[in-house]
């Protein structure tokens, strides 16, 4: 990737930078996806891997309990899983996480002079080479951190849609391209420039952790979530061709996306796919709600 310059930054400020993220947060210069985030928030709840209904795949979010955030690697005190907002559809905690970790995490390197970043294989070799980059403000640095972290996640989809037998044990078609994924991917994003601005700017000296969760919770709350983990599943329902079936035809949602009838492992339990990457992103909200 060759990036073209078009703005001046003096050169102490960027040593200023380099040196107190160096010192104060030297932990965000190491690979932000040392563990993926398991989650059990796939799109849709009360869904099996058999016809066997045991070990229901679902984890939900409770409104304005979302743990503290880590870096790279989730522990007992962050919490991931499915949320509905207003404004926003469904987001998916686990990837708003990734995302804001791996842009993080590429801002930094840039701005601590790296000229090319190795990232791991998936389905093919992956780097990010940078000219120039010196001459970048801190602004234009966390508006390219943001593009390559949401592409890098953006490949991701793209390619586990080819994670099945025989290349791979454990598939993953079933998942890709959800109507939640691109949204809560670039959602991490804004989170990620957010601190990232902040910690380059000196505006926030407090630990990393810190401030994630709380621009994570400033993120959410602009997106009006619901109140209860009972109305994410109600916004679920509205979507769900196995409850629509149940209610009066004249009743019935006729726009579904899912079907829990099916099983997990079934890629089709998934009628509809967001592939719409840009260059405008706009979230699936259920319909017929305000």
């Amino acid at each position: 990737m060759l990036l073209c310059l078009i703005c001046t930054r003096h050169q102490s400020q960027e040593g200023c930078c380099k040196k107190h993220i160096e010192k104060h947060f030297p932990y965000q210069l190491t690979y932000p996806q040392k563990h993926n985030r398991k989650s059990l928030s796939q799109f849709g709840y009360d869904l099996y891997l058999s016809r066997a209904h045991i070990y229901a795949i679902t984890q939900f979010i409770k409104p304005s309990k979302f743990g503290t955030h880590s870096y790279s690697k989730p522990n007992r005190k962050e919490k991931n899983g499915s949320l509905y907002t207003c404004r926003g559809g469904f987001i998916d905690f686990a990837h708003m996480r990734c995302a804001a970790d791996w842009t993080v995490y590429i801002a930094f390197r840039i701005l601590d002079g790296d000229t090319v970043i190795e990232l791991p294989d998936e389905s093919g070799k992956l780097s990010i080479s940078f000219k120039g980059a010196s001459a970048l403000l801190l602004e234009d640095i966390t508006a390219i951190a943001q593009k390559i972290a949401y592409e890098r996640l953006l490949w991701h989809e793209a390619a586990s849609w080819y994670y099945h037998y025989p290349n791979h044990i454990i598939g993953e078609q079933q998942s890709a391209f959800t109507p939640e994924d691109l949204y809560s991917n670039f959602l991490g994003t804004m989170v990620g420039r957010n601190i990232a601005l902040k910690v380059m700017k000196k505006l926030d000296e407090r630990p990393f952790k810190t401030i994630a969760t709380e621009e994570i919770a400033k993120m959410i709350a602009g997106l009006e979530p619901v109140s209860s983990t009972a109305k994410s599943k109600m916004a679920y329902d509205i979507v769900d061709r196995y409850k629509q079936l149940q209610l009066p035809e004249e009743q019935r949602n006729k726009d579904i996306w899912w079907d829990r009838g099916m099983v997990f492992t079934d890629p089709r339990y998934q009628f509809k796919r967001n592939m719409h990457t840009g260059p405008e992103l706009t979230p699936w909200t259920v319909p017929g709600q305000e």
